[in-house]
């Protein structure tokens, strides 16, 4: 069954069909990832993603990310 519904994209490394969400199971087992789990490093990420996407497709970027780490680990993302 592929994905083709849309789905959190803190789903996406480990979605099944059931929809289970083992991002928290992940993140204990690893506790070392949490500290990319900032809006700090979200902002410095985003900053190299920018120059490299400008650098692509000659689109300007804004210059800011208006994002925090909430909002990218609760977004729905579709896949079809």
């Amino acid at each position: 069954m592929g994905l083709s519904t849309t789905v959190p994209f803190k789903d996406l490394a480990n979605h099944n069909p059931t929809g289970t969400t083992q991002y928290k199971k992940y993140l204990r087992d690893r506790p070392s990832l949490k500290l990319y789990l900032t809006d700090e490093y979200l902002h410095q990420v985003y900053e190299t993603g920018r120059l490299d996407a400008i650098g692509e497709t000659g689109l300007d970027m804004p210059t800011d990310c208006t994002y925090t780490i909430g909002d990218v680990l609760e977004r729905d993302i579709n896949l079809t």
